[in-house]
C-alpha cells in the first residue's frame, strides 16, 4: 500500500496531471468495452468550485477546447495553431437589439469597425487588419444563440516567407565572395553562412510564435467578451 503525504501542497498543474493519471489507472479506462465517462459543463464547474477554481474560467476554457483538442504537427511545434475557430451556444435569444450589441462588443474588442451586419435573424462580422483575418457569426438556435468565431493569422507569415530566401541568398553570396583572407582554409565563409541560416531560422521561428500567440489571444478575448455578455443578460 502506498502511503501519501497529506501535508504536501500541489499546484494546479500538478492537480491536472494527477487527475489524468488517476483516469489512466481507473479499471474502467483499461476496458475497451466501456466507453469513456463524460462530464457536462455544469459538473465540471461544480468540481472546479469545490477545489477552489473559478467556474467561469472553466466555462471559458471549455469554449476554447475545440481549438486545441487535436493540434497539428505545426501546432505542437509552435504551441498552437495559426488559424483556429470555436463554436458555442450562449443562453440568450437573439433579437435585433442583441445582435447589434454583439456587433458593438466585437468591434470594441478588436478596435476596428470591419464589415458587419446585425439584424433580427443574425449577426455577421469580418475584418482584415494588421494581417489578421477575423470572422464572427451569430444566429438563432432554438431559445439560444449559436456563435462561431474564426481567427486566421496565416497571412502574417507572407512577408517572412518571401524575405527568408532573399536573406539566405545574401548570406550565401557574402560567404562565397568573402571579405576575409584568400586562404581557402579560412572558416569565415562557413561562419558567415551558418550565422545567416541561424538568423533567418530564428526570425521565422519568432514570426510563427507571434502569429500563434496572437491567434490564441484574440480567440480568448472574443470568447471572454461574448460569454460575459451572455452572463450579464442571463443575470438580468
Amino acid at each position: 500500500m502506498i502511503i501519501a503525504d497529506h501535508r504536501k501542497r500541489y499546484s494546479e498543474d500538478d492537480f491536472a496531471i494527477i487527475l489524468a493519471k488517476a483516469a489512466e489507472l481507473s479499471p474502467e479506462s483499461s476496458s475497451h468495452d466501456t466507453p469513456p465517462r463524460s462530464l457536462s459543463l455544469a459538473e465540471m464547474k461544480s468540481i472546479a468550485s469545490e477545489v477552489g477554481l473559478d467556474p467561469e474560467l472553466v466555462e471559458r476554457a471549455a469554449h476554447l477546447v475545440p481549438a486545441v483538442r487535436r493540434p497539428t504537427l505545426l501546432g505542437r511545434l509552435f504551441g498552437g495553431p495559426l488559424s483556429s475557430s470555436v463554436e458555442f451556444l450562449i443562453p440568450v435569444r437573439l433579437t435585433q437589439e442583441a445582435a447589434q450589441q454583439l456587433l458593438a462588443l466585437t468591434r470594441a474588442t478588436l478596435l476596428t469597425r470591419g464589415e458587419g451586419e446585425a439584424t433580427s435573424t443574425g449577426m455577421s462580422f469580418s475584418s482584415f487588419e494588421a494581417w489578421q483575418r477575423v470572422f464572427i457569426s451569430a444566429h438563432l438556435d432554438g431559445d439560444s444563440t449559436r456563435i462561431r468565431v474564426v481567427v486566421d493569422n496565416r497571412s502574417r507569415l507572407v512577408m517572412p516567407i518571401v524575405l527568408a530566401p532573399v536573406l539566405l541568398m545574401i548570406a550565401m553570396n557574402f560567404a562565397v565572395d568573402g571579405t576575409g583572407p584568400n586562404d581557402p582554409s579560412t572558416l569565415l565563409p562557413v561562419l558567415v553562412l551558418g550565422g545567416g541560416i541561424a538568423t533567418v531560422a530564428g526570425w521565422l521561428w519568432r514570426s510563427v510564435r507571434k502569429a500563434v500567440h496572437r491567434t490564441l489571444g484574440t480567440l480568448d478575448d472574443l470568447v471572454d467578451v461574448l460569454s460575459s455578455y451572455a452572463r450579464r443578460k442571463d443575470a438580468s
